[in-house]
């Protein structure tokens, strides 16, 4: 048996017509109810998302700080740059500009006392400085849901500097997807092809 005391029903294998319907009925209303709810979030996540705010937990970096009054109650909600990881974040893209890989960038920063914005303050591992070297909020713009919305907040980088970041991140994708060869051909990786722009392919004729 299925017991609903505030709709006064009892639904068994017995239960006559009229409360099969009763039962559909307020199965109804109640997906109804979740959808609107649903909805509504969100409406109320575009219009957050719209205004320059981002409806989340801030990404390493940045803090969460809200404003309450005497009873504790939140008046505001504001991401501000974190100051003691701020200074690990440009350093992170500077390390990248140099040519650095991300997990040469993961050890130096681990060294030099770089943690995580959890509640266990954990090491940054090597796809978490990967993650963060590609991420557009520390200039300006927040990623959210598969779009990009320009933020509110205080950036810590200029574009410039994660646009160059990401040109390095993009020639060292291509590098490492070409096929490595065990001789070192002159003019290799160098040579391409003025109508298409591939590479040159290097073989050893026989």
């Amino acid at each position: 048996e299925l017991h609903f005391p505030s709709d006064n029903l009892i639904y068994h294998k017995n239960s006559p017509a009229a409360d099969k319907t009763r039962l559909t009925m307020g199965m109804a209303f109640g997906e109804y109810y979740s959808s609107a709810i649903s909805d509504n979030v969100k409406r109320k996540i575009q219009q957050k998302l719209h205004d320059g705010e981002f409806p989340g937990k801030a990404p390493v970096g940045y803090m969460n700080v809200a404003t309450k009054d005497d009873l504790g109650r939140v008046l505001s909600k504001n991401i501000v740059p974190d100051p003691t990881r701020k200074p690990y974040i440009l350093k992170a893209f500077e390390l990248r500009l140099e040519g650095n890989s991300f997990r040469t960038i993961a050890k130096i920063l681990k060294d030099d006392g770089f943690r995580s914005n959890t509640s266990k303050q954990g090491i940054v591992a090597q796809n978490q400085i990967e993650t963060m070297l590609k991420n557009p909020f520390y200039y300006g713009v927040m990623k959210y849901d598969g779009g990009l919305y320009p933020h509110k907040y205080e950036p810590i980088i200029t574009k410039q500097l994660f646009d160059s970041v990401q040109s390095i991140n993009e020639t060292r994708n291509i590098e490492r997807g070409k096929t490595k060869t065990k001789r070192t051909y002159t003019f290799q990786g160098v040579l391409k092809c003025a109508t298409c722009g591939c590479s040159y392919s290097s073989y050893e004729k026989k």
